[in-house]
């Protein structure tokens, strides 16, 4: 008996863990100015991410290797599959299982990022080209790219306080960057969304009707 209650202890405390980092934000900071530098806070546990620490060449060296390997294996892999689906299937039916499967990988990234909210965006960008004519077009080009990028992210992503600075100068001769994103992600999101999509890929590799893979717009449409 004795036994059977600490077992029983431990499946609680384990329980407890895992609703504990469930339920807790996971924050993150992000910072550029000579070096990109990704630091997370777990249970007010830091964790650097970035940069890495150096490793032995060794390691690199089979790492490298490993990697190198294993990605041909997956290509091939996801190629065969989609082979033997043409074979299997035809060409409509496999058209249709990769449509259905660019929108649920649509929708993984959706989730998360609707569980990011950024509590600090800070961004300052000075640019220079050493010219005159020269830095004002990249100026241009860089606005006409960042503007509209930062608006795309924040229709999805919560940004709470921003501080934007992009400038151009004339008289220096290469553009700096400096940036600070501080954010928090709530896991339980992500790992409510992962379980439904991949109850989503198994109908889906299963050849269930998927009327499950829809967006919130195509089913009001239909309404």
């Amino acid at each position: 008996m004795p036994i059977l209650y600490i077992l029983l202890g431990l499946l609680v405390l384990v329980l407890l863990l895992i609703l504990l980092v469930l339920f807790v934000p996971v924050y993150a900071r992000i910072t550029y100015e000579d070096e990109l530098r990704v630091q997370l806070w777990m249970l007010g546990v830091p964790i650097s991410l970035l940069p890495s620490e150096d490793k032995p060449e060794e390691t690199e060296g089979k790492t490298a290797k490993t990697s190198a390997s294993a990605k041909p294996s997956k290509v091939k892999e996801l190629l065969g599959e989609v082979s033997r689906s043409f074979k299997e299937d035809g060409v409509a039916a496999t058209l249709g299982y990769l449509t259905d499967l660019a929108k649920l990988a649509g929708q993984a990234v959706g989730c998360v990022l609707r569980s990011i909210t950024v509590d600090k965006l800070k961004l300052e960008l000075i640019v220079a080209d050493g010219d005159v004519d020269a830095t004002a077009i990249r100026y241009g080009q860089v606005c006409s790219v960042l503007y509209p990028a930062l608006t795309a992210i924040a229709g999805v992503i919560k940004v709470r306080k921003r501080g934007l600075r992009v400038e151009p100068n004339f008289l220096m001769e290469n553009s700096t960057v400096s940036a600070d994103v501080r954010l928090h992600i709530w896991v339980y999101r992500v790992a409510g969304a992962a379980i439904v999509l991949l109850v989503k890929f198994m109908l889906l590799k299963q050849g269930e009707p998927n009327d499950l893979i829809t967006d919130k717009e195509e089913t009001n449409h239909g309404k």
